[in-house]
């Protein structure tokens, strides 16, 4: 009766790690260096775009971006580190942040009719946008020794 009890939990506790296994979180950008962000998000970026476009979807950019990181990263909620801060939580240390584009950006604050006027050449880009999971936050705990 003692072993059949043994083999019982075993099997429990194979089933909670197969569970935990399929929630498995994973970043695509831990461990990029700040520098290879932008083409890993714009490789990521084209691979969504080609599936997208074969079935027809017609989502933007960042729609796609945000589905891909919750089905296939684990990841149901990001938000900026301000959206998270006015909620009260904090990022956790060493979180690896995911990336979205933002919204595109002159790299003259004059319009481009005086740039060329100028003679100064006018580019715009898209800027990376920092988003953190809920995995990655946490509320902090006050003690009521700091308070006083």
């Amino acid at each position: 009766m003692a072993n059949k009890t043994k083999s019982e939990s075993a099997n429990k506790s194979s089933r909670k790690t197969a569970k935990a296994a399929a929630v498995q979180f994973i970043n695509p950008f831990k461990g990029v260096a700040k520098e290879e962000r932008r083409t890993k998000l714009h490789d990521l970026t084209s691979k969504l775009r080609f599936q997208a476009q074969a079935e027809g979807i017609t989502d933007t950019v960042n729609q796609l971006l945000l589905k891909y990181y919750k089905e296939q990263c684990g990841a149901p909620v990001l938000r900026t580190f301000e959206e998270w801060k006015q909620q009260g939580k904090n990022i956790r240390s060493g979180s690896a942040p995911f990336l979205l584009w933002g919204p595109r950006v002159q790299s003259n604050a004059d319009s481009e009719e005086q740039a060329r006027i100028e003679g100064r050449e006018v580019r715009t880009f898209f800027p990376l946008k920092f988003v953190y999971d809920i995995h990655q936050v946490y509320t902090p705990s006050f003690t009521t020794a700091a308070a006083q």
